[in-house]
């Protein structure tokens, strides 16, 4: 029971660091592209 528990907060935690990651490089697809525009 306690081990069903802690797989499911480490599963957790990995979709909420999977979400992040994949916000985190949007971001950084959209600054770099405003960057190269401001730079030409």
């Amino acid at each position: 029971m306690i081990l069903f528990e802690f797989l499911k907060v480490r599963n957790s935690k990995s979709i909420f660091n999977l979400m992040i990651h994949k916000t985190a490089s949007r971001y950084k697809k959209l600054f770099s592209l405003r960057s190269i525009k401001q730079s030409n």
